[in-house]
């Protein structure tokens, strides 16, 4: 038989595969060097697996469910100690970070952050006042004039429409050209009357008196009669109103503090050297 004909045989490709996965093996097998091949599946973790079936599934698992459970079980923990011994977790970011921040879970459930007392939570909210003002906010509505649509006789047209409305026209809903958005808003921000109508729009409203239609003023989509309705200035809450959002600031700012010096701590342990080129060095200087 011609070695071409004898390579195209499929008994052939099976040899030279089974050639190759028991090279590997061979390989893998002489890689695993002090591996624990020992594997305990306490009560402890029986009763923690059948825990976490109870949260996801409401009830408890049948005897049937529970023996995939440890089977699951114990299949993921000896492909893991596999991984670990052939060096899979090695130079893997994502493994890498992930195991730093089960760590620092870790170290949040050994440094608790108590709930602050009455005066230390008051002193905290005064001390961050900036950060609780509500800013000024505006209730309008508008009649809208496409610039697309009427070209250079929008801005004209809107002052005549003012003008009607000036004059206690009560049908202003159904005036002007049709809008996309509302036609009336209630309490919105400066900063959100920007992302809707563009920024000239919301600057120009604060120019405008309270109570009468005013106009034209332009925005990203053409020209506008608008009427202020009321205006809100910025306001502080009382702690009162906003005590939760306090307590979670102020523990946010003390599980940061507490996990800093924590990891200070672990750093402190450390001797750390960094070799540069003299590249790196000039680069860095010349910064």
């Amino acid at each position: 038989m011609k070695i071409q004909s004898l390579l195209k045989e499929p008994f052939v490709h099976f040899l030279v595969l089974g050639g190759l996965v028991f090279g590997a093996f061979s390989l893998w097998g002489a890689s695993r060097d002090g591996i624990d091949h020992n594997v305990v599946v306490t009560s402890a973790d029986v009763a923690r697996l059948e825990a976490l079936w109870q949260t996801q599934y409401s009830r408890a698992p049948t005897g049937e469910e529970l023996s995939a459970i440890i089977d699951n079980h114990i299949k993921e923990e000896v492909l893991y100690r596999e991984a670990m011994a052939l060096g899979l977790a090695d130079d893997d970011i994502i493994v890498r970070r992930r195991l730093v921040q089960k760590f620092l879970f870790l170290s949040e459930d050994l440094i608790p952050i108590a709930e602050p007392g009455e005066e230390v939570l008051t002193d905290y909210y005064e001390a961050h006042r900036d950060r609780y003002l509500v800013s000024p906010q505006t209730s309008f509505r508008h009649v809208y004039l496409s610039a697309e649509k009427r070209g250079e006789m929008a801005r004209a047209d809107a002052v005549l429409l003012i003008a009607r409305l000036q004059k206690g026209d009560d049908n202003w809903r159904e005036l002007g050209d049709p809008f996309m958005l509302q036609r009336e808003y209630a309490a919105r921000k400066e900063t959100e009357i920007a992302e809707l109508f563009g920024s000239g729009f919301a600057g120009a409203l604060q120019d405008v008196e309270e109570g009468e239609w005013t106009g034209p003023v332009r925005s990203a989509y053409g020209w506008h009669g608008v009427k202020i309705l009321d205006r809100a200035l910025q306001t502080l809450p009382p702690l009162a109103e906003i005590r939760n959002e306090v307590i979670a600031d102020y523990s946010g700012e003390q599980r940061q503090n507490a996990n800093q010096a924590f990891y200070q701590a672990v750093r402190d342990r450390y001797t750390v050297s960094i070799e540069r080129d003299a590249e790196s060095i000039n680069r860095s200087a010349a910064q």
